[in-house]
């Protein structure tokens, strides 16, 4: 594995956001203490160089030492999202920086593998803080900008169109029936189509494979109660969404909410079986959402505002963890409370 440890300086761009929860300036933020370490996880069709402007800009808000570190995962994101959660854990459990415990940022298809790898278990050293920027947290149900209406533009006069573009209508019948193997790209295992879910009693749950296991939709059973319990173990987990996302589609996948079955509206989180299947109610106020109005799935990350109050804030230090009026029960950072987890107590 290329353990390449970036330290990087750019440019960066800057959107309106709102404050968060009255934060103040990031000279307040920022402590004498550093902050814990940090692995941050590029996206997919990308290696860890997306992350350059992004890391330069987050290194202007953490204490000088504070250390972090990101590496080339699974050739470029798209091997399967099972094998580049256990690149991530052999990068880590080889990282001694990490024992007391570490923040994972995950951008874009980044925090997929590396909640996965959470919840399985994979990891020797204890992650403190989980941060998702425009993550598909329930998937995706549409292919990624304009690539629909490009290749639909071609076929337009040889196949009549109707109301679902013809690509996904190729993607439902061909792509998604490939998850019953074992071996995918991760572009196929997060494709989550509305319509191929299952009714329940308690909700929609997603009948794909992978989803049934990253998001505790399938039978809860000793392994589920495991993955619910290791994500129970953070202290804090942050997803941040960007409203003008078209890589993420829904971009509300992004912030763990998702269409309904007929996709005629985007069901809350908190309707959705997984909120409770997956620890998410236990975590309580340390579970929190927020959608970033106007940004776009390549601009998030780069944004100074963003990175500054929507992620410093949460980078997993006992002095930082005032977010919402102090009303949270985070633990302190201490190795010895790895997995005393919420669900638990």
């Amino acid at each position: 594995m290329n353990k390449n440890i970036s330290f990087m300086i750019s440019g960066s761009i800057f959107i309106f956001v709102s404050a968060l929860y009255g934060m103040g300036t990031p000279q307040e933020i920022q402590k004498e203490d550093k902050e814990l370490p940090i692995f941050y996880a590029h996206a997919l069709k990308n290696d860890h160089t997306c992350l350059d402007t992004s890391i330069s800009i987050l290194k202007k808000y953490v204490h000088k030492d504070t250390k972090i570190f990101t590496s080339d995962i699974g050739f470029y994101g798209f091997a399967p999202e099972d094998a580049q959660a256990q690149e991530f854990a052999n990068f880590v459990n080889n990282t001694p920086e990490f024992k007391d415990g570490f923040t994972v940022i995950g951008y874009s298809n980044g925090g997929i593998p590396t909640r996965l790898a959470i919840e399985e278990g994979l990891l020797e050293y204890p992650v403190v803080s989980y941060i998702s920027i425009a993550s598909p947290q329930r998937g995706v149900c549409h292919f990624p900008g304009t690539w629909d209406s490009e290749f639909d533009a071609k076929i337009k006069k040889y196949v009549p169109l109707k109301p679902l573009s013809i690509i996904e209508q190729l993607a439902h019948k061909v792509l998604y029936p490939l998850n019953d193997f074992p071996i995918v790209p991760s572009v196929v295992q997060i494709w989550n189509a509305p319509e191929q879910q299952a009714e329940t009693t308690s909700g929609l749950i997603s009948t794909n494979p992978f989803f049934e296991k990253l998001n505790n939709e399938g039978k809860q059973d000793s392994a589920a109660l495991k993955r619910k319990h290791n994500l129970c173990t953070l202290a804090i987990l942050h997803s941040i969404a960007a409203s003008k996302d078209t890589m993420v589609d829904p971009w509300q996948s992004g912030r763990w909410d998702y269409p309904n079955k007929d996709a005629s509206k985007i069901v809350p989180i908190e309707q959705s079986p997984i909120y409770e299947n997956l620890g998410l109610k236990e975590l309580g106020n340390n579970f929190s959402c927020t959608t970033i109005e106007g940004a776009t799935h390549c601009s998030i990350h780069e944004d100074e505002q963003v990175i500054r109050e929507q992620v410093v804030p949460y980078l997993g230090r006992e002095s930082q963890r005032d977010i919402g009026g102090g009303k949270n029960n985070y633990e302190v950072a201490d190795v010895a409370l790895w997995r005393r987890c919420i669900c638990c107590k």
